[in-house]
């Protein structure tokens, strides 16, 4: 039943339109009526809803509750009766119901019950309870689809609070060694608080076996989505928002915790261009399949299967098979500086190889070339993020950030 949920939920509803139909019903004609049966989610006995069902005329619009009727008596065409699929999540959005008579209506055009001539309301709330994962996430609705998670809106039940859920694509989460990765390095996460970081508030399985995480869920946008519309950052707005983001991720780093996968699509905005707060999220979530990763095989598995993350931000210390560190933040975080600051990416290769090369032995192509407005100093604190050695970059995210502060004011 929850796969039954997921997938109904991320289908599209349909929309009631503005009713411009007459209602009609022929003397001492009774209106037909439809029982809709159903299993509710997560209960074991069926549940039958009675519809009331009407004839519309495609012609003139009129809509009739008389069930003799064949043919339209204005004008002979003939009618047609909208069929009730016998699934809640076909017509929960086109249902109408009467308040005072408690009739329910499908796809009916007048804003009123011909019973009692009282308003129609819109069905609202699902009677058949969607899951409840742990006994206290209830799920609302879709949200949308990434590479690795399919998104969904829930309920804490236990704080009233709107919350994230995260539930990891079937094409991952029949993988045992994905799914296996996937806790042991997200996991640690799970409670990580902060200001500036989108806490994970729990991890698990859901009955079928696909690995969830669940968020907070703050209204943002992604960096990148405003990178889309923006295009290139001024060094004030950069510095503004990445003094957010270096916040989160120092925390992270004193806890103990890497992120590993830091993109522009896990850096998170709220609020207005003018005053944005930066959050990071997605911790310990790469952006490659989790079955490529097993730090903990012999050192001769580090062929390039093992890399991981964007390959616009990967690191050399990556492309080479080892395991993250605060460093490797640092760089990925560099790489997003370069692009935030220029347009572009710091590496603008033709090929996933060249690009992977690049990172490891060419030095990033000159971003003043890409943005004269940059400043000496700034392009030094980026190409220093982007050092190959990462004893050479900056020893921590606040030394970053305080580098940041010093060279742009404002």
């Amino acid at each position: 039943m929850f796969d039954k949920w997921i997938k109904r939920s991320k289908e599209p509803k349909p929309k009631l339109q503005p009713s411009t139909s007459k209602i009609e019903k022929a003397s001492g004609a009774e209106a037909a009526s439809t029982n809709i049966t159903a299993v509710p989610i997560g209960k074991s006995s069926p549940v039958t809803i009675n519809f009331q069902r009407i004839k519309a005329c495609p012609m003139c619009n009129t809509e009739y509750l008389n069930n003799n009727l064949v043919v339209c008596p204005k004008d002979r065409t003939m009618l047609l009766t909208p069929e009730i699929p016998n699934d809640w999540f076909d017509w929960r959005e086109a249902a109408q119901s009467c308040p005072q008579c408690s009739a329910l209506y499908y796809h009916f055009l007048s804003p009123t019950c011909p019973r009692d001539g009282e308003k129609l309301v819109p069905l609202g709330e699902n009677p058949f309870d969607p899951p409840v994962l742990e006994g206290r996430f209830k799920l609302i609705g879709f949200v949308e689809k990434g590479d690795i998670f399919e998104e969904y809106e829930a309920l804490d039940l236990g704080t009233d609070i709107s919350v994230r859920l995260k539930i990891m694509g079937r094409h991952l989460g029949c993988d045992s060694r994905t799914v296996t990765n996937f806790f042991r390095y997200s996991r640690p996460a799970v409670g990580l608080r902060h200001d500036n970081i989108i806490t994970a508030i729990t991890i698990n399985s859901t009955e079928e076996g696909l690995p969830y995480l669940i968020t907070d869920n703050i209204p943002s946008r992604t960096l990148y989505q405003e990178f889309q519309k923006e295009k290139v950052f001024s060094p004030v707005y950069t510095r503004l928002v990445f003094t957010d983001f270096l916040k989160g991720i120092q925390h992270a780093h004193d806890s103990g915790i890497v992120h590993g996968a830091i993109t522009m699509h896990h850096l998170f905005l709220e609020g207005d261009s003018d005053q944005p707060k930066g959050y990071v999220s997605n911790f310990g979530i790469a952006e490659r399949l989790f079955r490529e990763l097993d730090w903990t095989v012999a050192s001769t598995d580090t062929h390039t299967a093992n890399v991981y993350g964007d390959p616009t931000g990967m690191c050399p210390e990556f492309c080479k098979g080892k395991r993250p560190t605060p460093a490797s933040d640092i760089y990925q975080l560099g790489c997003c500086l370069y692009q935030c600051l220029s347009g572009q990416v710091p590496f603008d290769r033709e090929t996933l190889p060249m690009i992977l090369i690049a990172h490891m032995t060419d030095p990033p192509d000159d971003i003043r070339k890409k943005n004269p407005q940059i400043s000496a100093g700034l392009a030094a604190i980026v190409n220093r993020c982007l050092s190959k050695e990462p004893s050479d970059r900056f020893p921590s995210a606040l030394a970053l950030s305080q580098a940041l502060a010093s060279e742009v004011a404002g």
